[in-house]
């Protein structure tokens, strides 16, 4: 609750408020305020993007470095991933990795520089170690240009 307060006092709350009411949204909204959040005690400014008629990422903060002025984030929080934990297998968390990415693609698009945070809550250490293996797999099959 502490983190839907905090956004209460933020330019943003009618975008933020609307989703709260919606089931579909409740989760995701969570989610990509608390990204927010650790972005924004690190240091970092953080916008949230209104939604508009087509995909499009959650989140924008100005690049540090580089040759573009911000950065694009989209948050992505899959059903398994959330509340009550089953055992994840590595073939399981491949096919969640896989469509995550598939779906920030496609939130993020082409036009700048984007980072997808794969979320969720309340999972086994078990099933973290798992995701972590398979996202630095997945990491280092992506090619990054500039």
């Amino acid at each position: 609750m502490d983190v839907v307060r905090r956004w209460g006092q933020s330019p943003y709350w009618r975008n933020i408020e609307k989703s709260l009411k919606e089931k579909e949204a409740f989760n995701h909204t969570i989610a990509m305020l608390h990204v927010a959040e650790h972005l924004e005690w690190g240091g970092h400014r953080v916008e949230i993007i209104r939604e508009g008629l087509g995909p499009s990422p959650d989140l924008m903060l100005p690049a540090i470095g580089g040759s573009r002025d911000a950065v694009v984030l989209e948050c992505y929080q899959p059903a398994v991933l959330w509340d009550k934990p089953s055992e994840l297998g590595i073939k399981e968390a491949e096919s969640v990795v896989e469509k995550s990415v598939e779906e920030a693609e496609r939130q993020i698009g082409t036009d700048v520089p984007g980072i997808f945070a794969l979320c969720g809550s309340n999972q086994s250490s078990d099933n973290l170690s798992v995701l972590r293996e398979v996202v630095g797999r997945r990491l280092a099959k992506t090619v990054f240009a500039d």
